[in-house]
């Protein structure tokens, strides 16, 4: 075989060896995109626990046998009012983030559907 022929089996062999490499460097950064994806989507779902918990206070006094719980119970006070509005609210920009697709409604639900079902059992608040 001559150098060039040798010279051109090279090559060729370097350009199949490129390829492959192309490839497997495709696959591993779209592994890494959903591995990133997962992560985010659970550092998110992380945080918005967090700020629910800004809420704690009133989620307690819907729970079953907390003070709102009972027949016409609910907010009394302006800071009372204030603070289930603020709880509503949390609850509004959970439904922002599903219609924008940030938010799985699925998701949401089986994390917080419990809280909106306390909710309206609350006459006064609805």
């Amino acid at each position: 075989m001559s150098l060039a022929e040798q010279v051109a089996v090279a090559a060729n062999v370097a350009q199949v060896l490129g390829a492959i490499g192309t490839v497997a460097g495709i696959f591993y950064a779209a592994a890494q995109l959903r591995h990133n994806a997962s992560t985010s989507r659970a550092t998110f779902l992380l945080q918005l626990e967090d700020m629910s918990h800004d809420h704690d206070a009133v989620h307690a006094k819907l729970r079953p046998g907390g003070a709102w719980t009972e027949k016409e119970a609910g907010p009394a006070t302006p800071m009372e009012w204030g603070q289930a509005e603020d709880y509503l609210g949390f609850f509004e920009h959970c439904e922002v983030l599903i219609r924008q697709g940030s938010l799985d409604p699925k998701i949401f639900w089986s994390l917080y559907g419990y809280r909106l079902e306390y909710i309206l059992k609350n006459k006064l608040i609805v």
